[in-house]
């Protein structure tokens, strides 16, 4: 079972929208990560979609970053931490995808940007 990060670009609290405020991120623990979209995407429903007078924040996640994995036979898929608000996702992982939107699927950082992700000096 794989441990991932999802996130969504900003959060609906924020009147300035997706683009000036922390963005929305849970830890989904799944098979495959189109499954671990499937679990947290109707979770962002549950939250404000757009502060009053605002602009609106897109109802999925953009982001998936790889935690690791777990071996634990006992262990089934679900949301391990609840969504809280902060500022990006870790940029320092190898195994990262984005997306634009449901319709068109995951994308790999490297597809995505044309280039990997930024490992730093000591990667």
């Amino acid at each position: 079972m794989n441990i991932y990060m999802l996130t969504r670009w900003g959060n609906g609290t924020n009147e300035d929208g997706p683009d000036c405020s922390d963005d929305t991120h849970m830890i989904v623990r799944a098979e495959n990560l189109d499954r671990a979209s499937e679990i947290a995407d109707p979770l962002l429903l549950k939250l404000l979609k757009c502060a009053p007078g605002g602009r609106p924040v897109q109802e999925f996640t953009h982001s998936a970053t790889l935690f690791g994995c777990t071996d634990n036979p006992k262990e089934s898929e679900g949301i391990i931490c609840w969504p809280w608000y902060s500022f990006s996702p870790p940029q320092n992982c190898t195994s990262m995808w984005v997306r634009d939107s449901i319709a068109d699927g995951w994308h790999t950082y490297e597809e995505y940007y044309g280039e990997p992700p930024c490992l730093g000096p000591n990667a």
